[in-house]
């Protein structure tokens, strides 16, 4: 379902010049927008959170990350798992 929204014509005007460049409709362009600064507002709050650790909970995610890159990083193709 489409819904008009009142904009000022210079906003209008960006968002056609912009649904243009990308070969978009406004509506892509505004779900781009909108997705972007959620995703800011996302790393605002981790930057937050981690501003607020302590030196030991730093210690502990550090520890955690290690053994999860070492998983990650595992050549597990050489492993038979019926063996």
């Amino acid at each position: 379902m489409a819904t008009t929204i009142k904009v000022p014509e210079d906003l209008r005007d960006r968002l056609n010049a912009r649904a243009r460049a990308s070969d978009s409709t406004v509506a892509d362009v505004i779900e781009r927008l909108i997705a972007a600064d959620e995703r800011a507002e996302r790393f605002r709050a981790i930057k937050e959170a981690m501003a607020r650790s302590t030196p030991a909970q730093w210690a502990e995610y550090r520890e955690e990350t290690q053994l999860w890159d070492r998983a990650a990083n595992e050549d597990l193709a050489k492993y038979d798992p019926l063996s």
